[in-house]
């Protein structure tokens, strides 16, 4: 027999039993609509962690002095770094302090972050209105603030209010500032979770943040993309311990590294939730089996009539499996259609899930592969039948 042949005997041969293969199909489409479903929700929330992480700006070096004794980080050190370390995009002052913001009369959590002059580079701060505090701003300690659009549309309900005054708390300093600038909210994705409990983001000059003891604590540092956080931490440290002879006493926090963790975390959860899923299409599978070998049972006589004729127990073998790759493909691609068509119903409520095509390929082809695997046994069974035997007990 030609592969045409083989392909046109196993179709005619499904289409016969067409309610039994239609319920052997429906499981195996909702096997396939299970894994891509939850694959793809894992891979998006994977991916949205992964955006989120890295939008807010954290993505990227802390040099901190050990010991919070010593006399504070020099406020030239980031102008330093950049001069004599390769790999450095940008280094600025980067006081984290955590404090309230009270505006009209209301109060919310803030995460109080006094800067230095080149910290939207440093933290990839995307400034929406107004500006962000410059060198005379440090130097004079203004009282300027930098919110975040969050905040902004909290309260006004737009996004620009530079000019707004707000007032910041923390600990038992109270200072008045006035918005010299609005940025883009680095809390988006994680509001929905968090609610409340996010603070808002206040950018204000190092010397003019509450409570300012004059120390300066850390710089935050953007690597160059061309360099890995590694190597760049370890020139870092290389210089200080040479120039300043600071003997150890600075240290680099990879932040890069911890988000790298998260996203490998992320990614496992996924795969995790993927292999659950893919629980339901290895029971598919199993229908397919059982499927396939009553439909052996029934068609004893055929078999043995095509035995007969001369048909070689190569072709009954490969015109079963052929039917039963035939059964777990139509499952597979009714299965994926049913995704896409939820996720396209979904998508018009603005929970856009992307279907990559190399996702779609993969279920078809571990489907087409679970039709051989499933399909072999009963395959060889109706092979390896005699002809006699099979005309004889085939008999009415």
């Amino acid at each position: 027999m030609t592969a045409g042949d083989i392909f046109r005997t196993g179709l005619r041969q499904l289409l016969r039993a067409k309610g039994q293969s239609q319920l052997t199909i429906l499981s195996v489409a909702i096997g396939v609509f299970s894994v891509v479903l939850i694959a793809s929700c894992g891979a998006y929330a994977s991916e949205r962690i992964s955006g989120e992480l890295r939008g807010l700006g954290i993505d990227g070096l802390v040099v901190y002095l050990k010991e919070s004794d010593l006399p504070g980080v020099s406020s030239g050190l980031g102008a330093e770094l950049q001069e004599a370390v390769g790999g450095i995009d940008a280094a600025a002052v980067l006081n984290v302090g955590v404090g309230v913001a009270e505006l009209r009369g209301d109060n919310e959590n803030a995460a109080i972050l006094g800067v230095g002059e080149g910290i939207a580079d440093a933290l990839q701060i995307e400034l929406l209105y107004g500006r962000m505090p410059d060198e005379s701003d440090i130097r004079r300690a203004a009282k300027v603030a930098v919110v975040d659009e969050a905040l902004a549309r909290r309260y006004y309900k737009r996004a620009n209010i530079v000019g707004k005054t707000l007032l910041l708390k923390s600990g038992s300093s109270e200072e008045t500032y006035r918005i010299c600038g609005v940025a883009r909210s680095k809390m988006t994705g994680f509001e929905a979770f968090l609610g409340e409990n996010m603070p808002f983001f206040v950018y204000v000059p190092y010397t003019a943040s509450p409570g300012f003891d004059g120390v300066i604590h850390q710089f935050a540092v953007r690597c160059a993309k061309t360099q890995t956080p590694e190597s760049v931490s370890a020139a870092i440290l290389a210089y200080l311990d040479s120039s300043h002879h600071t003997d150890g006493e600075y240290a680099v926090e990879n932040i890069s590294g911890y988000i790298d963790r998260v996203e490998r975390i992320a990614e496992a959860v996924s795969v995790f939730l993927a292999a659950v899923g893919a629980v339901s299409l290895v029971v598919a599978g199993f229908g397919v089996m059982n499927n396939m070998l009553s439909v052996q049972a029934l068609r004893r006589r055929e078999i043995g009539i095509l035995l007969a004729v001369g048909a070689l127990q190569r072709d009954i073998l490969a015109c079963y499996l052929c039917e039963s790759v035939l059964l777990c493909a139509a499952g597979g691609i009714c299965g994926a259609a049913a995704c896409a068509v939820l996720f396209g119903f979904a998508a018009l409520f603005g929970f856009v899930v992307p279907i990559h095509a190399g996702m779609l390929l993969a279920a078809l082809g571990v489907t087409a592969a679970c039709g051989v695997l499933f399909g072999f046994v009963p395959a060889c069974r109706a092979a390896a039948l005699e002809p006699m035997d099979a005309l004889r007990e085939g008999a009415p």
